[in-house]
């Protein structure tokens, strides 16, 4: 991890886990614009809607929250493992 990167961490850090989590889940939103791309192409092609509405559309968000979790618990973890790496090397010098 580089300094820039060293403190553009540490001020994510400092805002909290939790907050950075609901930042990153509430980015999964594009998901929502490929699940409405891809309806629109299955009902192009077959002339009929996959499923009821309300289904689809609780898949659809469903997919995205979850997507949206997993990503940002993987990039905390992620970052929080370079991040003391870094702090580990830097101390070592």
């Amino acid at each position: 991890m580089t300094l820039t990167e060293r403190h553009s961490w540490e001020k994510f850090r400092r805002e909290g886990r939790d907050r950075f989590l609901l930042r990153r889940i509430a980015r999964a939103g594009w998901i929502l614009v490929f699940a409405v791309i891809v309806e629109v192409c299955w009902w192009l092609v077959t002339g009929e809607a996959s499923e009821p509405l309300r289904i689809m559309i609780a898949r659809w968000i469903l997919l995205a929250l979850v997507m949206g979790a997993w990503t940002a618990f993987d990039e905390w973890k992620t970052k929080e493992k370079e991040y003391h790496e870094s702090e580990s090397d830097s101390s070592e010098r």
